[in-house]
């Protein structure tokens, strides 16, 4: 569960399973539209698209998690996906930057910004392994 950041797994013996946590900006922005609006203005790609330009990062740093109603609510991340976060700059930079032009209402996303929120999950605070209970098996 994404939003949640729990991840559950199953797994058989000799298995050997890795996690990589990955630092994160973690958002959702409301906007004065219909979904059907939404979606018929080039939806998730498009939201995409204009988000990476506004922020001068690649689209594929982006990933939608939901779209749902409430005017049109879309929540979403930003990672380091092809690397180019931790080379020109951190994601720290591109927090910084995204907060600063909702602020001053210069994000354009398709639609009026109704509100935002925007928060960074950091590869050092974001995987904490369960303190009680036990495990089985192994792998």
């Amino acid at each position: 569960m994404g939003v949640l950041n729990i991840l559950e797994v199953y797994i058989t013996g000799n298995c050997t399973l890795y996690i990589d946590p990955v630092d994160a900006i973690l958002s959702t922005v409301r906007m004065q539209w219909t979904l059907e609006e939404f979606y018929a203005d080039g939806g998730t790609t498009a939201f995409a698209d204009r988000l990476a330009g506004a922020l001068g990062i690649h689209a594929a740093n982006i990933k939608i998690v939901s779209v749902y109603k409430g005017s049109v609510v879309v929540d979403y991340q930003i990672f380091d996906a092809i690397g180019e976060l931790s080379k020109g700059g951190d994601i720290e930079k591109v927090k910084a930057k995204l907060v600063g032009m909702i602020v001053n209402k210069t994000l354009s996303l398709g639609a009026p910004i109704l509100n935002a929120d925007v928060s960074t999950n950091t590869a050092t605070n974001s995987f904490k392994a369960p303190t009680t209970g036990s495990s089985s098996g192994s792998g």
